[in-house]
This record gives structure tokens, C-alpha cells and sequence, in this order.
């Protein structure tokens, strides 16, 4: 499902709808996530986790009274140690998942994943990642699209719920963008 919608006066696309919300009385927990596409010499920076191959863009989740694009640049520079560029920030999209939840069985978990492309320096600073990210092993990786989504495919069954969603967003990319050495280039 591709359309338009309104988001703080702006105008960003939603590329992709997952799932939806089959029980209407059920209380719904809402997230917002900030995700980077960032490309260096033609290739996508990506995380790679050890525990499952999985490929996923940087980014997570937003806290109370930031902006996304402050969280963009502070999870960036905890899952890879890259300072974004403030200036090079353009929206590109955004992604809705809505499921049951995997912690409280009796709410529904909607997840909004607002997809930036930006530019970022590589000041050799020290990531700072959560538990689970030092559990999964992540580490960053420059790798080509068709690597990313066919290593995804292999684990769509048994790896995290994002994978299915990073799947779309790279299959997205691939079917409207050229990647430059350096930038997305939008076909048509």
C-alpha cells in the first residue's frame, strides 16, 4: 500500500502497511522509530546481527520529547558510531506494523518507522548499544542490496520481527532507486 499521509506538516510516504489490527477492543501500545539509509562507494550501511545473518537499517526507537530526527543521529551513533549529518537529513518514507503484541498478549503493538537518507562522517567514536544488541552480536556492515535481501529472506521465519520489514523497505529501494556511489537516485 503506497499513499501520502500527513505527519507534523509534512508530507511523508508510507511505503508499506504490515498487518493490522483484528481485535479492536484490545488496547493499542504505540512506537515510533527513527531508521538511516546511509550508502558509502555504491553499498548500504547496514547492521548485521551474528545470532540470526539478518541485515537491518540503523535506527530504533524515539524517546519522550525527542524529536525523530534526534533520534535518528543518537541511534546511529550508538549502533555504529557514525555522526549523522544534520544537514543531509531528507525523509525518504515510513513504515506501519501493527501485530499482536509479543510482551502483553492482551495489546496490540503498532510500530511507525520514519526511514531518513542521510549522510555521516566515521569520527572513530565508540558505539553504545543495548543488551540485546550486544546479545545479537550487530555489527556494521557495507553490503549490497541483493546480499541484504536475499540473507533476509533466508531468516524471515526464524529471525526478529523486523526482518520482514527491512525485506519490503530494501525491495522498495531496489524497484524505485538507482544507488549511487553515495546517494539514492529515484527512476521514472
Amino acid at each position: 500500500i503506497i499513499y501520502d499521509i500527513i505527519f507534523l506538516g509534512v508530507i511523508m510516504k508510507r511505503i508499506l502497511l504490515i498487518g493490522k489490527n483484528e481485535n479492536k477492543s484490545l488496547e493499542v501500545k504505540n512506537r515510533k522509530a527513527s531508521r538511516a539509509i546511509m550508502i558509502k562507494d555504491g553499498l548500504l550501511v547496514m547492521i548485521r546481527s551474528k545470532k540470526y545473518g539478518e541485515y537491518k537499517f540503523p535506527g530504533g526507537g524515539k524517546k519522550e520529547n525527542e524529536f525523530l530526527k534526534e533520534t535518528l543521529k543518537r541511534e546511529v551513533l550508538e549502533e555504529t558510531g557514525f555522526d549523522v549529518i544534520a544537514s543531509s537529513i531528507v525523509e525518504f518514507g515510513k513504515v506501519e506494523e501493527v501485530h499482536p503484541d509479543s510482551y502483553e498478549k492482551d495489546k496490540i503493538f503498532k510500530n511507525l518507522s520514519y526511514y531518513y537518507l542521510c549522510d555521516f562522517i566515521d569520527n572513530g567514536k565508540n558505539k553504545n548499544m543495548d543488551d540485546y544488541e550486544i546479545e545479537y552480536g550487530y555489527e556494521v556492515v557495507f553490503v549490497d542490496i541483493d546480499t541484504a535481501i536475499s540473507e533476509n529472506e533466508k531468516v524471515i521465519f526464524k529471525g526478529p520481527t523486523w526482518v520482514k520489514r527491512e525485506i519490503h523497505v530494501l525491495k522498495y529501494i531496489k524497484d524505485n532507486y538507482t544507488i549511487g556511489n553515495n546517494s539514492l537516485i529515484k527512476r521514472g
